[in-house]
């Protein structure tokens, strides 16, 4: 199963992206903006210090990063999780990202899953579209795998399903694959389900949900037999680098005639000229 899809790095790119729009919003001392979001972090500093120590959540928040990956200041993660959890009790939604990720690593505060838990659903019920739908993947994740709450695959099957149609988050996709295919306790097994949500996954650039439809139309899983399309999927997903089933492979490579072989290099074509992006 997927994780929380490179949570440091999402994070990360969530949070400098976020402080590009900035700059109005912080309206009487531009300085910290400007000076924060052009990476002149020793005189981000003290301009930013200065307003988060006034209560503004957007400085409170620059001061908690540059804290804790010592820019402009010496590395000290435990202020640095002080300033974002200021941040993030005013509402700040990408403190609380960083706030819960710092509870789960144990970076700056004591290891705790269940304030990872909490603050995710916290998040899960803010007016911040974009990291409400990334809080309701994270409490997905947390029931999948019993990060702060006893493990439920109903709940975290919920949990994905609305990030997934809401926020449209692949790795929320390819989990709800990943539970129909297998039908843990409380989720039936149901591979037409399962195939669906690869598929959705697969068309936004997964690679190992192009492979795994390819097996699945290799196989009749969920899906007719087409092994024009498994030679397809499976073959886009090796071009990005995912280590396919390679006797499996060879095995619908096999079962083509040269009509199969032109559809399904016709469609793998295409596909590579979209960027591996909705590719039908």
């Amino acid at each position: 199963m997927k994780h929380t899809f490179g949570l440091t790095l999402v994070f990360l790119n969530l949070f400098l992206l976020s402080t590009q729009a900035l700059g109005a919003e912080v309206g009487d001392r531009p300085s910290c903006v400007d000076l924060f979001t052009s990476n002149q972090y020793n005189e981000a500093f003290p301009a930013c210090l200065s307003d988060a120590q006034e209560g503004n959540e957007h400085a409170q928040r620059f001061v908690g990063f540059m804290y804790r990956e010592g820019r402009g200041v010496r590395r000290d993660p435990q202020e640095g999780y002080k300033w974002y959890l200021r941040s993030a009790e005013q509402g700040n939604s990408d403190a609380m990202l960083q706030v819960a990720q710092m509870n789960l690593n144990g970076v700056g505060t004591p290891r705790n899953p269940h304030l990872y838990y909490q603050w995710n659903l916290t998040l899960a019920t803010s007016g911040d579209y974009t990291k409400k739908n990334t809080g309701l993947y994270n409490l997905g994740v947390a029931y999948q795998e019993g990060i702060g709450v006893p493990v439920n695959y109903r709940k975290a099957l919920d949990y994905f399903v609305e990030a997934a149609n809401e926020g449209l988050i692949t790795n929320a996709m390819f989990n709800i694959g990943t539970l129909y295919k297998n039908g843990p306790t409380g989720v039936r097994q149901d591979p037409y389900q399962a195939f669906h949500w690869f598929e959705r996954a697969a068309k936004r650039k997964d690679a190992e949900a192009m492979a795994l439809i390819g097996e699945m139309y290799a196989r009749g899983e969920g899906i007719y037999i087409d092994f024009s399309q498994a030679y397809a999927w499976m073959s886009l997903s090796q071009l990005l680098g995912h280590r396919i089933n390679q006797n499996l492979y060879q095995q619908v490579q096999r079962n083509l005639n040269s009509s199969d072989r032109q559809e399904a290099q016709a469609f793998i074509d295409t596909c590579m000229q979209q960027g591996y992006w909705g590719c039908e």
